[in-house]
């Protein structure tokens, strides 16, 4: 218990130079403190942070300072920018790989991704245990001999 006030403490000092408002700072201070009951919970949090029933719903989605709160305590472990430029470079490294089944394998992962027209055909192989229409099944061991 003696750690949780410790981690509210720095959670409070971190908030209070930026949030002022009482009720969002005492949100962020439930929602993110560790062992407490309220943790990760946005809907409980809210409530008990004097927030009404409809905003307690909607909190964590809706208002940019608790992103910004949660940033502040958490921090961003990579830009978003960052990540997509890196992403665009491995695609475009790839793309272009000297190696064609590395580029074929991007190229198919690409389109599958962006072109909703692009589908990857695969061949299904399934075996029916019993003849289909009155046609005759063959043996397992017999389509072991044909392989």
């Amino acid at each position: 218990m003696k750690n949780n006030s410790k981690t509210k403490v720095k959670i409070k000092k971190k908030l209070s130079s930026d949030i002022t408002d009482v009720r969002r700072l005492k949100f962020l201070e439930l929602y993110l403190t560790p062992g407490t009951k309220y943790f990760n919970n946005g809907y409980q949090s809210a409530i008990a942070a004097g927030f009404a029933k409809k905003t307690a719903e909607n909190i964590l989605n809706k208002f940019q300072w608790v992103s910004e709160g949660i940033k502040l305590i958490r921090g961003n472990s990579i830009e978003t920018d960052a990540l997509a430029e890196k992403s665009r470079k491995v695609l475009s490294d790839s793309l272009d790989s000297l190696d064609p089944k590395i580029a074929q394998d991007t190229a198919k992962f690409v389109s599958s991704h962006i072109d909703p027209d692009f589908t990857q055909k695969q061949e299904i192989n399934v075996q029916f245990p019993e003849p289909i229409y009155g046609g005759k099944a063959k043996a397992e061991k017999d389509i072991l001999d044909e392989v």
